[in-house]
């Protein structure tokens, strides 16, 4: 694997050093935190954070007012014997935490991720084949939220029920989606769907300096616009290229966007966030491996074992590379980010979903 992102950054002489002053910028500056007011144009700054790491807590926090939406990944809609469904993770609530973030900012939003877990084929397929069932799962699940006096939810089930079944039951899973969504709006709770990108790496196909791009058929535009028109937001995740030395490359996410918004209505465009990684990869004969801020700051101040920090100009992503062994290593930055800030400004998307905000640096939040 390694040899073909040598050879990829050889073919496009990718290897460019940046200015010394984006080091040294990490270093004076990367653990200062913004709390100021939100300067970005378009409407939505979403931030999830995690139970496993409490940075993302703090920077929600302290920082609530660069945010209209913070969500924590709490929940699971699991099968349960008594009911259809049932609400695990309530262990997670952080009742003061939140009163936090809203003296702070008493306008940004609490949305909680539920995540659909723990069922097998069987129950799964019996849900999506009853009207019955799936109203009296929404109905625990919309009770839970108004009870617990959050702004909406984070409803991560799509691609989460095609896994189950293991089959396309597209038509099935956008129709329960649709049932949920319309039940929890109507007590004017919001509804956002994060979804995969519809285009992939194509590592079959690809070679240097010919990077192919495959569809995943997991949706067609018809149908990702008929989930947007029933819900508040559609998170696209475009994290994770999976590609051989990219993370998250500008020409995927047009890829994906322009493929989704084509001949799209504007008010459709509008509900679109589009996804943002605040944590980097390593690459090497090992595979790939995430990494934080924290690791990236390890590898970026040794200077006698890894490079200056540099710029792909393909992907508009930074990175660095070891000097005696075959790895890079990428992370986001200020220019990485602001690119793609940029990217969601002038296309008129309705903003971004960071993940997550305990990987990235502190002072990423100026830039919010």
């Amino acid at each position: 694997m390694i040899g073909y992102i040598y050879s990829l950054i050889l073919f496009f002489h990718l290897i460019v050093p940046v200015k010394l002053s984006i080091r040294n910028d990490i270093i004076q500056n990367g653990n200062k935190l913004s709390n100021d007011e939100r300067i970005l144009k378009f409407p939505i700054t979403l931030g999830y954070v995690t139970p496993w790491n409490n940075k993302g807590y703090d920077i929600a926090k302290l920082a609530a007012k660069k945010f209209t939406h913070i969500v924590p990944v709490w929940f699971q809609i699991v099968p349960s014997s008594s009911s259809v469904c049932t609400i695990e993770g309530t262990h997670d609530i952080d009742r003061s935490w939140i009163n936090e973030i809203k003296n702070n900012s008493p306008n940004t939003k609490i949305l909680p991720r539920f995540l659909l877990d723990k069922w097998n084929k069987n129950l799964w397929i019996s849900v999506l084949q009853d009207d019955n069932l799936q109203r009296e799962c929404g109905k625990i699940l919309r009770n839970f939220v108004l009870r617990n006096d959050f702004d909406g939810v984070v409803l991560e089930v799509y691609l989460q029920s095609l896994m189950i079944l293991q089959d396309y039951a597209i038509t099935e899973t956008i129709a329960l989606i649709e049932m949920w969504s319309s039940m929890i709006r109507e007590k004017e709770l919001e509804v956002i769907i994060p979804l995969p990108p519809a285009y992939h790496f194509d590592q079959k196909n690809s070679k240097p300096g010919d990077i192919k791009l495959a569809f995943s058929n997991i949706y067609n535009s018809e149908q990702f616009k008929m989930i947007a028109n029933t819900v508040d937001y559609v998170n696209i995740m475009t994290y994770d290229f999976h590609g051989e030395g990219m993370m998250s490359p500008k020409f995927w996410i047009e890829k994906n966007i322009n493929y989704i918004t084509d001949n799209l209505e504007s008010d459709v465009k509008e509900k679109i966030l589009l996804g943002i990684n605040y944590y980097g990869s390593i690459y090497n004969e090992n595979g790939v491996t995430p990494i934080l801020w924290r690791d990236f700051d390890k590898y970026m101040v040794d200077e006698n074992s890894y490079s200056d920090i540099k710029w792909n100009e393909i992907s508009l992503e930074n990175y660095i590379t070891a000097r005696n062994k075959r790895e890079i290593i990428y992370f986001p930055t200020k220019d990485s980010l602001s690119t793609r800030f940029k990217y969601v400004e002038e296309n008129n998307l309705g903003g971004v979903a960071i993940w997550e905000l305990g990987q990235g640096y502190n002072y990423f939040t100026e830039l919010l």
